[in-house]
């Protein structure tokens, strides 16, 4: 049984999924309340390990329910998120940490979307 319905906004000729960096209502949650989604893009990411860098703000969050992502680092090898980065939102901050990557080896994208549910929903 799934727990939200996701809309897909059709876009042209192909049918599918625009990734939007603004917040938009894509679908129902288990609950009946509107399921809210943000992607975000940050580039060239040169983070210290073991710091949590905020990179938004997101007011009215009751709770996260999914986050895709996956990053492209400066060797061209693209990665999910999971290893090498986590994502978490606090205090309505939208966070991300990263490990330590061999050497030079930086971030040159970080793409991921947040689908989340509003407390005045």
């Amino acid at each position: 049984m799934a727990l939200y319905k996701v809309t897909q906004k059709q876009s042209g000729g192909g049918g599918g999924i625009d990734y939007d960096e603004t917040e938009h209502i894509c679908g129902t949650w288990v609950d009946g309340s509107d399921l809210y989604e943000r992607t975000f893009v940050e580039t060239d990411l040169n983070p210290t390990p073991s710091d949590w860098v905020t990179i938004a703000t997101l007011n009215g969050v009751d709770k996260i329910v999914s986050c895709d992502g996956f990053m492209i680092c400066s060797d061209g090898l693209q990665l999910s998120m999971g290893y090498y980065v986590r994502i978490s939102w606090k205090s309505n901050n939208v966070r991300y940490y990263c490990k330590e990557l061999s050497g030079a080896i930086r971030i040159s994208y970080l793409i991921f979307t947040l689908r989340y549910t509003k407390s005045s929903s």
